[in-house]
């Protein structure tokens, strides 16, 4: 079984499939993201097990590529929570999330609003036997990342602080040195 999940302009599908899944899987949900600001897919699932591995480094947060908010509120609903840092080499960049023994979806949309709200994403759910290759993938860099918890989480927000601060005014700098006037074109002789 495979499935083609492709964003056509105003019609999104990747929230609702993702939504569908999670409702009717059972067993542990396994997502990698490299970024998260979404909160609304995992929020309602204390009950569920479900682990999210991240990529976590200062200028993810720095950048908004991250919300430390969304991070604490799937935490506080119970998601497991672990990341790589960015010493890690390579990168996590994989978008991929899994459910159960039963479906994967790997795709380019990362677990932010972005991504399942506007972003132009497309993904492919797989089913066996691809699921158990994503879920060993999956399980052997989870246990290589660090556990993400409130108390470490604090020290990383505390860390990027300062660099939001310089990220934002040299965003704001390069975005007012880019501001060139237009020059109106001469009318036609």
């Amino acid at each position: 079984m495979t499935e083609l999940l492709a964003e056509h302009g105003k019609q999104r599908c990747h929230r609702q499939r993702l939504n569908a899944l999670l409702k009717n899987t059972r067993g542990m949900v396994r997502i990698a993201s490299a970024y998260v600001t979404d909160r609304q897919l995992l929020v309602g699932t204390k009950n569920r097990s479900v682990h999210l591995l991240v990529s976590l480094g200062s200028m993810d947060i720095a950048s908004g590529a991250t919300l430390p908010e969304a991070l604490r509120a799937l935490i506080d609903a119970g998601v497991e929570c672990r990341f790589l840092s960015n010493r890690n080499r390579p990168r996590l960049h994989a978008k991929v999330y899994i459910f159960g023994n039963a479906a994967a979806v790997v795709t380019s949309a990362n677990l932010t609003a972005n991504a399942f709200d506007s972003n132009i994403e497309v993904g492919v759910e797989v089913g066996s036997p691809h699921v158990e290759a994503l879920r060993e993938w999956f399980d052997d860099l989870w246990a290589k990342a660090h556990p993400l918890n409130t108390a470490r989480f604090a020290a990383l927000s505390q860390q990027a602080a300062a660099l939001r601060r310089e990220y934002s005014n040299l965003k704001k700098k390069i975005n007012d040195e880019l501001k060139i006037p237009i020059e109106p074109l001469p009318s036609p002789g």
